[in-house]
């Protein structure tokens, strides 16, 4: 084996046996026989084709030289630049590494696996991201409905009596009252010939009046404020004093709508649905279907349908009512029912004064008596139609009194309800053409058919 070049010790020296000196010229990476000096132990070393070698082929440069005449036989031959030991252990180091981890298969289902599980909680992440939005957009929409909604309960347009003022044959107002909480846009109003009328009927109805400017008929004023009272809505190009009656509907921006007839009281009186007959005059609303219009006598607490009632005989009247008005009423004293014969004796009319809604029969004990009047207030209509219903009873010979009324006659009466009562402070009272019934000594309950 030839001997090493002198080099500084610093460095490490690679050389090979005399009879390859072409080798590693020629392949260098591959050559098994070059021996690697290590100056730290002062001595040679085999060293293994696949590290150092390839090592020094990827991070070593090499290059030709002319060697000196005294190396003439060497002359022309590649020889390798000097190499420092950190350059040579750390290109070895990185490489092996790099061999480790690719022949390494539980390293490479480690990091698979890592890599999947971060996708996995990344998915996650954004599924979970996606649902917190869409419940987020979905309250959101929610309660901007339901502000909506009650905005829309708040509204509170009250048109006003005589329902148009300061008419021309092309010109009227409304006169309105906001009682609610919150301003009232007016977006359209209908108006409707119901009889007797010139136009709007037919094929032609409703005539639709939209805010100005509007061709055809247009209205202005449409934003009413809260609290506000007597406010007038002109309306111009539409004439409805022509004789005729016609209902008009107020509509709003929030979907409601508020109707009422001109001349005012021409459709006061209504009635409902067969279902459930309700009579409506002024803001009281009486209903009169089968069940609602009942009396006891004696000591019974149950109360019976009133349309056929015993004569001769102490009774209490029980009537139900409501209020249409969006503002309390209180019912007075001064009520009562009238029941007048049209057949039979004809012994004259007999008043029922109004009593306590707590008295249940005339003849106590056993049951409770009758009691003395005191107010009833009936609360404001709402969005949702009228104020619950209540029941009122009517027995008192004289007003305010507690000792029960009889009918002596048999006959057919009818009966008309004289209603006393106070809106916005103000006293208050309407006849209400109620009902007739049939009075009979023979009545026998449950029975009444005998009569």
């Amino acid at each position: 084996m030839s001997h090493p070049w002198e080099l500084p010790r610093s460095h490490s020296i690679y050389a090979d046996y005399s009879s390859s000196c072409n080798l590693i010229r020629a392949k260098p990476t591959i050559h098994s026989q070059v021996l690697r000096l290590h100056p730290g132990r002062h001595s040679w070393s085999r060293n293994h084709p696949e590290w150092d070698l390839l090592s020094i082929h990827r991070l070593v440069l090499y290059y030709q030289r002319e060697l000196s005449g005294r190396d003439s036989a060497l002359r022309g031959h590649q020889h390798l630049r000097l190499v420092s030991p950190f350059m040579l252990d750390r290109g070895g180091d990185k490489m092996g590494l790099c061999r480790r981890i690719a022949r390494s298969r539980k390293g490479m289902a480690t990091i698979m696996g890592g890599l999947f599980f971060i996708i996995l909680v990344l998915l996650s992440f954004n599924v979970m991201l996606w649902t917190y939005t869409q419940q987020d957009a979905y309250n959101t929409v929610n309660a901007s409905m339901s502000d909506r909604d009650q905005q829309a309960l708040s509204e509170k347009l009250v048109p006003l009596k005589p329902g148009a003022q300061n008419v021309t044959s092309s010109f009227f107002n409304i006169p309105v009252n906001n009682a609610g909480s919150t301003t009232v846009t007016i977006v359209r109003i209908y108006v409707t010939g119901v009889s007797g009328a010139s136009q709007c009927t037919g094929a032609n109805a409703p005539c639709i009046v939209d805010p100005s400017p509007a061709s055809g008929a247009s209205f202005s004023n449409a934003n009413v404020p809260a609290g506000a009272t007597h406010r007038l809505i002109p309306v111009n190009g539409l004439n409805i004093n022509d004789g005729g009656t016609y209902k008009l509907v107020i509509a709003t921006s929030r979907g409601r709508a508020y109707g009422f007839s001109y001349p005012w009281g021409s459709s006061q009186i209504v009635i409902n649905n067969a279902n459930q007959k309700t009579l409506n005059i002024g803001p009281i609303q009486v209903y009169i279907d089968f069940n609602s219009f009942n009396f006891t006598r004696g000591t019974q607490t149950q109360s019976q349908p009133a349309w056929i009632m015993p004569s001769g005989t102490e009774i209490i009247l029980w009537v139900k009512i409501a209020n249409v008005a969006p503002d309390p009423v209180t019912i007075a004293v001064q009520s009562g029912v009238l029941l007048e014969p049209y057949t039979g004796s004809h012994a004259g009319v007999t008043v029922f004064f109004i009593v306590n809604s707590n008295s249940v029969c005339p003849n106590p004990p056993g049951c409770q008596g009758i009691t003395a009047f005191t107010p009833i207030t009936l609360p404001g209509a709402t969005a949702a139609g009228p104020s619950p219903p209540v029941i009122l009873k009517f027995s008192a010979t004289l007003q305010g009194g507690t000792t029960p009324q009889s009918i002596s006659q048999d006959g057919t009466y009818l009966a008309f309800m004289g209603m006393f009562y106070y809106l916005n402070g103000q006293f208050q009272g309407e006849t209400v053409p109620f009902v007739a019934s049939n009075l009979c000594v023979t009545y026998v309950y449950p029975n009444p058919s005998a009569c």
